[in-house]
C-alpha cells in the first residue's frame, strides 16, 4: 500500500481521491488544469499536469478501480489541453521532452 503522512493508504481511497479531484477540476479554467509547457519552471504547470507521474504510477496498479479513475484524470487533462488549443504535434513533442528530461534518457529512449 502506498503511504500518506505516514498512514497505509489503500487503492480505493486513491481511486476515490482522484474522482474527487476529476469532478472538482471541471469547475476550473482549462488553464489551471492544463495549462502550460515549461520545461524550466514547474510552477507555471497546470496542476494537471503537474499530477501526472502520480497518474503514471497509478495505471501501472494492479487494481482496476485505481487504474480506471487515473485514466478519467488523464483523459480530463488532455481535453482541457485540447480546448487550450494545443495541438496534438506540439503537445506530444512537449510530453516526449519532459519524459526525456525527468527520466534522464536522451532522444532516441536510452540512457
Amino acid at each position: 500500500k502506498e503511504k500518506y503522512r505516514g498512514e497505509a493508504v489503500g487503492p480505493l481511497l486513491r481511486a476515490t481521491a482522484l474522482d474527487c479531484w476529476s469532478l472538482l477540476s471541471t469547475t476550473f479554467h482549462d488553464g489551471h488544469v492544463a495549462a502550460g509547457d515549461s520545461l524550466d519552471d514547474e510552477s507555471d504547470l497546470g496542476r494537471g499536469l503537474q499530477l501526472l507521474p502520480l497518474l503514471a504510477s497509478c495505471l501501472d496498479s494492479s487494481e482496476a478501480g485505481l487504474r480506471r479513475s487515473a485514466g478519467e484524470c488523464v483523459s480530463l487533462i488532455h481535453e482541457c489541453r485540447l480546448n487550450l488549443g494545443v495541438d496534438g504535434e506540439e503537445a506530444d513533442n512537449t510530453t516526449e521532452r519532459r519524459f526525456r528530461r525527468d527520466h534522464g534518457t536522451g532522444p532516441s529512449g536510452r540512457c
